[in-house]
């Protein structure tokens, strides 16, 4: 599969490098709101201050990116 990547442009070396570089400052900016650390495709934040009055709200973010297709 990484052969279709490479052929696509994508260099999923560098992105996983890219990732490690981020992950220090990343992490620097996460409160005791955020659930659950750095992941591939999104993550969650309690909620609960930002939105007082509902019962137990989490917020969940996604990234989506598009890849060439063939």
């Amino acid at each position: 599969m990484e052969d279709v990547y490479r052929a696509a442009g994508v260099d999923i070396s560098a992105a996983t490098r890219a990732k490690e570089l981020m992950a220090t400052a990343v992490r620097a900016t996460q409160g005791p709101a955020v659930l659950a650390g750095m992941g591939a495709f999104g993550g969650c934040f309690d909620a609960a201050l930002a939105l007082q009055g509902l019962e137990a709200p989490v917020l969940s973010l996604a990234r989506m990116a598009s890849a060439p297709k063939r």
